[in-house]
Order: structure tokens, then C-alpha cells, then sequence
């Protein structure tokens, strides 16, 4: 991960490859149109989180989960990286206890993915492989 010389792989460097991307976006005249989706990442979290209410007030909890790593990713793509991992992390312990190896692979994923934007780099490789070596288990 690279532009112009510079390398977007220390420490605290994601939101600067982000910044360094939105404005090169911006001068190129495609910022509006690429950028949109932020916008309406940032809208859904509120539907997200009323969806998931819902859910667990049925006693849905597979779709509690479900919604909850949805929103973590929403929370990504608005850079709350906080709100992800905590989402995330949440939703690999409820996803855990429901059994489902699918939930569970995508809770895992999820939560390697907000590990590595946090940069907890070690913690995110260990869920990552985790991750991959389920699968491989799996389906061969």
C-alpha cells in the first residue's frame, strides 16, 4: 500500500492512505460520486440499529447478530473505527454462543477486519487464519 512514495503500512497510518485517497478523489472530479456511499453508510446505521431492536425484542438473536455486524461495517465505512470494533467483538462472543459455523465465520472475519483498522495487527492475522482454516475444513 503505496501512493506517490509513500507507505500506509506503519502505525496510524490508515487514516491518512483514507485522507491522501478522498483528496486525490476530489481533484480528479470523481469525489462526489465515490464519496456518496460514506453518506449513506452513515444513514443506514440508524436503521441498522432499529432493525437489530427489533430482532432481539422477537427473540431473533441469528438476526440480531447479523445486523449488528452489518452495522460494524457501516460503522467502518464512516471511520467510527471504535463503534466497529466494539461491534464486532460483540457479535463474535452472541454468535459464538448460537453455534451457526457460518455466523461465526463472518463474526470472526469481521472482527479480524476491525482488529487490523484498530491495528491490533497481530490479533486480526490470528482471526483472519482462523477464519480461513474453518472454511478449508469445510468445504475442502
Amino acid at each position: 500500500l503505496n501512493y506517490i512514495g509513500l507507505s500506509y503500512l506503519g502505525e496510524k497510518q490508515y487514516e491518512i492512505a483514507i485522507a491522501h485517497y478522498d483528496s486525490v478523489l476530489l481533484h480528479i472530479g470523481a469525489g462526489a460520486d465515490m464519496l456518496i456511499n460514506r453518506g449513506k453508510a452513515r444513514e443506514a446505521i440508524g436503521d441498522l440499529q432499529t432493525a437489530r431492536r427489533a430482532a432481539e425484542a422477537t427473540g431473533d438473536e441469528a438476526l440480531a447478530v447479523e445486523l449488528m455486524l452489518e452495522e460494524a461495517t457501516a460503522r467502518d465505512w464512516c471511520q467510527d473505527r471504535a463503534g466497529a470494533l466494539r461491534l464486532a467483538e460483540d457479535g463474535f462472543a452472541r454468535a459464538a454462543a448460537l453455534g451457526s459455523p457460518r455466523l461465526r465465520a463472518r463474526s470472526q472475519l469481521a472482527l479480524g477486519v476491525a482488529r487490523h483498522r484498530a491495528e491490533r495487527l497481530d490479533e486480526a492475522l490470528r482471526k483472519t487464519r482462523k477464519t480461513l482454516e474453518a472454511h478449508e475444513q469445510r468445504y475442502g
